[in-house]
């Protein structure tokens, strides 16, 4: 009866210790993956975003004009002028760079005119070289930089070739991990359904097309 006793007191104890280990893992892990969840996406996104540059340019028309051709001296960032756009309500305009001098086409209204000019740190073939007649231009003002990130194409095109596993290695991720672009790229396994999963939203644009883009990070 003694050792009955004691045999039932050795498993009790064994089951009571191994729970412990066990739910104190489970807690210790799942508190790990909301510290580690956000360095991770920050890492993802380093790797695939580039640093990018928005500036707004202003112009103010007394009356209406229909394809006026605009200008804006500017000294752009090393590395950065041959990705250049000029947008207006976020078309993009005809454009054309000669020096330190961006020119562009655009139908105007009475009042304010409110450009975005954005470009990027990324190696390009020269985007503003259309073939427009300078005549009768007139000046435009730009403001403030500000820097923001952007997706770069090359780089995406780069990551979708290397190994699931070699790519959390190389970004140091103990944890799985997905990347979803609302344009259809996506990298790494699907998300389980039993257990928490992070997830990062991001709006943002591809440097190379001027696309604007939803990105998704996934941690678990």
């Amino acid at each position: 009866m003694n050792f009955d006793w004691i045999v039932a007191i050795v498993t009790f104890l064994v089951f009571t210790i191994f729970s412990f280990n066990y739910y104190t893992a489970f807690f210790v892990y799942q508190a790990d993956l909301s510290d580690a969840a956000g360095m991770i996406n920050e890492r993802v996104l380093d790797t695939i975003m580039v640093d990018s540059y928005s500036t707004p340019v202003y112009y103010n028309s007394t009356g209406p004009a229909a394809g006026e051709i605009l200008y804006a001296d500017f000294t752009w960032p090393p590395g950065t002028r041959n990705s250049t756009r000029i947008y207006l309500n976020d078309i993009q305009q005809p454009c054309l760079i000669q020096g330190d001098r961006i020119y562009w086409e655009s139908d105007l209204v009475i009042g304010d005119n409110n450009f975005e000019m954005t470009f990027s740190d990324l190696d390009l073939p020269m985007i503003c070289i259309d073939p427009l007649i300078i005549a009768g231009e007139v000046e435009a003002t730009p403001w403030g930089m500000e820097k923001i990130r952007a997706i770069s194409q090359a780089d995406l095109n780069s990551l979708s070739l290397v190994e699931y596993n070699d790519y959390r290695n190389f970004i140091s991720s103990s944890r799985d991990l997905r990347i979803e672009l609302s344009n259809g790229f996506t990298y790494g396994p699907l998300t389980p359904k039993n257990i928490d999963v992070y997830v990062f939203e991001r709006n943002t644009s591809i440097v190379e097309t001027g696309e604007w883009i939803e990105i998704r990070g996934f941690v678990w």
